[in-house]
């Protein structure tokens, strides 16, 4: 029984993917032509349903659960899902959501920078059925906005959320297994990222926008190692934290509008070339400037602009370049801009 305040929506979907790839390795070929080819279909068929529950503006809750089958990988998959919004007061929001999520990972697109390594790439066990590629997380959060009155009505909000994704399989593209090969296996060690996210929006006079954000991200994942030993590193080429300040101003009518960033990265850990966790290093904290100004004119938009400001650029950002065949040759540790000073000038028309 269902009232306007409840609702039940049911279904079922299927779909169908196939998937033709080869991986030849020219530079060892003693480990023979073909390294990856085997052809796959990976089809899945399910059912779902969603109950939501709405009370006036004061309170939502969805709550669902959803059913597949997939073919390939002969696994029968459950997942639910949830979220919920209370307003508090009109002027305080509280969220929540938890999830479980499945995805089949595509080894090498979803890791297209091993392809630019000197090192030789080796799996663990066979690309086959039998390698379960099927990655399992669940992610739960939340956050708070808080709205005030400040200069005007309304006119700032401050906002905090949290998320934590803990997968449970993984799928561990290993480039610090040794410092000749690039191993690929599964794991179901402990890996997560937790996200800290700080928001503040204000308005203090008409026109002027300013926004900053803060952001702070904690990843590790269990990696193994040669001796066969697990250990929980931090994820490499991750920042542990990012800040931003917008301000924009634009004048009457629109005619002029300013817009200028400020970014401040912070440091990620560089993958170690040597197999020893004990090498990695460190990226610096950099910052990173943009500025544009607008000139609109009817249906015609003139901007002219400037990215990277300070010039700022990372440097050698490819190992071994003087030898492109070695284990050594790493183009895929790249954790800052490559180019300097961007300036341009364009123009757009806006059909409304």
């Amino acid at each position: 029984y269902f009232t306007p305040r409840s609702s039940l929506v049911s279904g079922i979907s299927a779909s169908s993917r196939w998937v033709k790839e080869r991986l030849t390795d020219w530079v060892q070929p003693t480990m023979g032509d073909n390294l990856l080819t085997p052809n796959r279909n990976e089809s899945e068929a399910g059912a779902y349903t969603e109950y939501t529950f709405n009370l006036k503006d004061k309170l939502s809750v969805v709550a669902g659960i959803r059913y597949d089958y997939a073919f390939y990988f002969r696994k029968h998959l459950f997942t639910p899902r949830g979220h919920i919004k209370w307003n508090i007061t009109p002027t305080t929001v509280l969220r929540g959501s938890a999830g479980l999520g499945y995805r089949p990972t595509d080894i090498i697109t979803d890791n297209i920078g091993i392809m630019a390594t000197g090192r030789r790439i080796v799996f663990d066990a066979p690309f086959d059925r039998t390698f379960d590629r099927m990655e399992r997380a669940l992610t739960a959060g939340g956050s708070f906005a808080q709205t005030f009155s400040t200069i005007d009505y309304q006119d700032m909000t401050i906002s905090f959320d949290y998320f934590r994704t803990q997968l449970y399989h993984s799928v561990i593209v290993d480039q610090e297994y040794d410092a000749n090969n690039i191993h690929i296996y599964t794991t179901d060690g402990k890996s997560y990222t937790n996200t800290y996210q700080a928001d503040l929006s204000w308005t203090p006079a008409e026109r002027l926008d300013i926004f900053a954000t803060f952001r702070y991200t904690d990843s590790k994942y269990t990696i193994t190692r040669a001796d066969g030993t697990q250990q929980l590193v931090e994820r490499p080429l991750v920042s542990r934290f990012k800040t931003l300040l917008n301000i924009q101003y634009a004048t009457r009518m629109r005619k002029w509008t300013f817009d200028v960033t400020a970014q401040l990265n912070g440091k990620s850990r560089i993958p170690t070339q040597t197999g020893n966790i004990e090498d990695s290093e460190f990226s610096p904290i950099y910052p990173m400037f943009f500025a544009q100004v607008t000139r609109k004119i009817k249906m015609w938009d003139i901007y002219l602009g400037c990215e990277n400001i300070a010039g700022f650029r990372q440097d050698n950002p490819i190992l071994g370049a003087d030898n492109p065949y070695s284990p050594a040759f790493n183009s895929a540790c790249v954790w800052g801009p490559l180019m300097g000073r961007k300036i341009y000038i364009g123009i757009r028309f806006n059909l409304y």
